[in-house]
């Protein structure tokens, strides 16, 4: 299981870089901004990005909420514990800076951090699942 925690963790880091990749090269190469609108309307087209950003956020709270409250009052708990709740409460704040201050105008990449970030927060709100069946057992 600890294992599992590692691994979230590695992947929640690794979606973030890329997201920053993303971001980066969408401000200073022409042809990733042409892939970006193109891919970002057809996107689009099939899901309401719009709505998602605002549903995923909503729901990482409260499942980052509920798992930061049942692991914080556990009595066995740790300092890894309490170190992968805060982690998991920054990743959701930086989710929701993303959604409230990326549109399309600011960066072309809004649509691919948009749903980059609701990865991480739901693989966040996961391992905190799997931190609070560890703290149980």
């Amino acid at each position: 299981m600890k294992k599992l925690l590692v691994a979230l963790n590695a992947l929640t880091v690794i979606l973030a870089a890329g997201a920053g990749v993303l971001y980066y090269f969408s401000l200073r190469r022409l042809g990733m901004v042409r892939w970006l609108n193109f891919h970002s309307q057809r996107i689009k087209d099939i899901v309401p990005v719009d709505v998602a950003k605002y549903v995923v956020l909503a729901a990482g709270v409260v499942l980052i909420a509920y798992f930061a409250w049942r692991i914080l009052k556990a009595p066995n708990r740790t300092g890894r514990d309490f170190a992968g709740v805060v982690f998991a409460i920054a990743i959701v704040v930086a989710y929701a800076l993303s959604v409230f201050f990326l549109t399309h105008e600011a960066t072309r990449a809004d649509v691919f951090i948009a749903v980059i970030g609701g990865v991480a927060v739901l693989l966040q709100a996961l391992g905190l699942l799997v931190r609070d069946v560890i703290l149980k057992q």
